[in-house]
Parts: C-alpha cells; structure tokens; sequence
C-alpha cells in the first residue's frame, strides 16, 4: 500500500508537472493579446498559433493518460480482429510522408511476403506504430534513415523501428518505459513528447500477448524489437 502509494502521489506531481508548462504558456500568450502587446498581425498571429500548439499539447497529454489509466486498469475497449501488417505500414508511411519530407528523413519498410496477419486491435496496432515512428523521426537528424522490418519469426510477426538517431543512454534505457521518463529534459518540450508514448507502447503490445524491447547506444541510434502472436491468445487479460 505505501509504494501504491507513492507511485500515485509521484504520479500525480509528474502529470502536474507537465501541464503546468502549456498552462503557464497559454495564459501568458492569451494575456498579451488581451492588453494589445502584439505589434501588429504577423506576432498576433504567432501569440495564436503558440496557443493552439500549446492546448494541442495538453489534448495529447490527456488522452495519453486516459488511455494508459483504462488499459492499466482493465477497462480498454479492444476491437479484435486478423490485422493485415501491410495495410497498417501503408498507413503510416503516408502518415508521416510530409514530417519526413521537412526533415530530410528517409522512411523505409522491409515487409516479408510472407508475413501473416497478427491477432489484435488494428487502431491500437497503428498507435504502436505511430508512437515509435514519430519518436525516431525526433530524435534522428536531417539526412538520417529510419527502417522498418516486418517478417515472420517462429509462428510469430517480428517487427523492427531502427533508427540512425542520437540514440539513448545506456543508464535511461531501463527507465524509458515508465510515464514521463524523458532521459534528455532540455529536449523533451521542444520536441513535443508527452513522456507517455513508450509506456502506453509497452502495454498495447503485452496487452496482445507479445512482447517489445530495445537496444540503443549514443550516436548510433534506436532499435525498438517487438513479437506479436498470429494466433488468438490472451488480451486485455481475458481469453479470446
């Protein structure tokens, strides 16, 4: 009960941690309009456009938590069904086509042909690969590569997000799984993280029975290794 408990109340400093930041923005930004500080429409605009990034940033910060918290505690809603990997690759590379484009990233998919369907929520599947890609394209510098691999491994979908990135310190990587763990603090804001995206991850993928791990060294770049069962096993902690 006292380390629930401490968790809880760490919890709850983090999250409000967090949110103070956007808040403390928004109201400094809406009180310069408020008294006519901006100069004319070009920083009237800008003022604007900080507060809409800034509410963004908060709407992404509560549905991450509200959707780690239903998961964690048993109440997620899965839509399972055979989920086709090509068409969830497909998705995403389109999704990020004009991110990658800006920073000079190359984007690439290796997907066997053989690669079967996997067993799961096809949304929730695409968030798994939403959060890892967006967190490589981040973290990986102009000219760098991203590859995403798909095969199939011993009955099970082997899937691999490498990146060319700056890569994570071997003292953080026991930590990035947990909420708002950000191992580089001065970077964390600018580069719009909720510090949440790796453990909502983790628990999608052992909610579908698989498994996910890391590898990473500075400089060298990220690679994120995740199982997903073909078959219908366990989710959500109810049998299917």
């Amino acid at each position: 009960m006292e380390r629930l408990d401490q968790t809880r109340r760490e919890f709850v400093s983090n999250l409000s941690h967090e949110m103070k930041t956007p808040l403390n923005i928004i109201l400094a930004f809406t009180e310069a309009l408020q008294d006519d500080l901006a100069v004319d429409e070009n920083e009237k605009k800008t003022y604007l456009n900080n507060i809409f990034e800034e509410t963004a940033r908060l709407k992404r910060l509560i549905t991450d938590v509200l959707d780690l918290e239903k998961m964690e505690e048993g109440y997620e809603d899965f839509k399972v069904d055979y989920v086709d990997l090509k068409l969830v690759a497909s998705f995403v590379q389109g999704n990020f086509s004009t991110l990658v484009d800006e920073k000079e990233v190359k984007l690439a998919f290796h997907i066997s042909r053989k690669t079967p369907f996997v067993w799961g929520d096809e949304d929730k599947i695409k968030q798994v690969f939403i959060n890892l890609v967006d967190n490589a394209v981040r973290h990986t510098p102009r000219g760098g590569e991203i590859v995403i691999t798909i095969a199939y491994k011993a009955d099970d979908v082997l899937i691999e997000i490498k990146d060319s990135g700056i890569g994570i310190a071997s003292e953080d990587l026991p930590m990035i799984w947990e909420r708002f763990y950000k191992g580089d603090k001065s970077r964390s804001r600018t580069q719009g993280g909720t510090g949440l995206g790796l453990a909502i991850v983790k628990r999608i993928i052992e909610t579908h029975g698989g498994h996910i791990s890391v590898w990473s060294k500075l400089g060298e770049g990220t690679t994120f290794r995740i199982i997903l069962p073909t078959e219908k096993k366990m989710l959500g902690g109810a049998p299917l």
